[in-house]
Formats: structure tokens, sequence, C-alpha cells
């Protein structure tokens, strides 16, 4: 290939992630698959705000283990060379607060995410269940517990309302 070509290959490409609408999944997963994910992202009711709570705080945690990488491997190698202990003692404090701060931040952003992934789901199994509830008991039991646990379905078997 010339690079003539290529440079008509990367232009091209360029051109084509500028445009307006492009998918950038598009070349990653098929056309059916990218329908049902944007579908099933939509029906979990992501809150954003949480999410993005959730993305800064696990940056902060990582951000925190680098410093905390970097600020010891500096005092290890420093430390080696014998110096007045109070040309340490920064460093020393570094590495506590790194540590604190990375435990800290991966405390938060499993908070966060674990809301997100919680409330998501609630909000996908509400609708399912209040769907489910209309249904008679005995349809559950006909589908061989393929549905729900034989111990909804016991439940709901010995629900008055079904009575």
């Amino acid at each position: 290939m010339s690079s003539t070509d290529t440079c008509i290959l990367s232009s091209h490409t360029e051109a084509k992630s500028t445009r307006a609408g492009f998918d950038p999944l598009a070349g990653a997963f098929p056309k059916a698959e990218r329908v049902a994910l944007r579908r099933a992202l939509s029906l979990l009711e992501i809150d954003k705000k949480r999410f993005t709570l959730s993305v800064l705080f696990g940056s902060g945690a990582v951000g925190s283990g680098v410093g905390l990488g970097a600020v010891s491997a500096w005092l290890i190698a420093r430390a080696a060379q014998l110096p007045p202990v109070l040309d340490l003692s920064v460093a020393a404090t570094s590495v506590r607060v790194f540590g604190i701060g990375k435990a800290l931040f991966r405390y938060l952003q499993r908070i966060s995410s674990h809301w997100v992934a919680l409330r998501g789901m609630a909000a996908v199994r509400t609708p399912c269940t209040h769907a489910s509830l209309t249904l008679p008991p005995m349809w559950f039991l006909r589908c061989g517990g393929a549905i729900c646990s034989p111990a909804l379905a016991q439940t709901w078997m010995s629900s008055a309302t079904w009575w």
C-alpha cells in the first residue's frame, strides 16, 4: 500500500468519525445488538449524576493508587541512600494520605456504583413483577418454574388474593 493510499484511508476515516450521527460501536457490534443494548440501557433508567460520580470516585481511587506506588517507590529508593529522617517525613506522610485516599475513593465508588446498579435493576424488576402479578399462579407451575422460583410460586399459591 502506498503512502497516498494510506493518506486517503486515514482522511476518509477522520471524515467518517466527525460526521454527525456516527456510531462508534458500529464496527464492534452488529446493528441488532446495538439496538438491543441501547434499549436495555434505557430500561435501566440510569441516573447520570450518580454514574458520573461513580466514575469520578473510581478515577480518584486509580489516581491515589498511582500516587501511592510512585511515592512509596521514591521513598524506598531515597531511604536506601540513608538521608536525614526529616528529608523523608513528607514522603512518608504522603504514602499514608494516598493509602487512605485509595481506600476511601474505592469505598465511595462502590457505594455509588451499587446505588446506580440496584436502582436500575429495581426499575426493570418492578414492571416485570407487576405484569406477572396479573397472571394466575397455575401459569407459573405449568412453566416448570422457568419464570420464577418455586418459593415465589408457593407464596402466590397460598396468597388469599387468588382464592
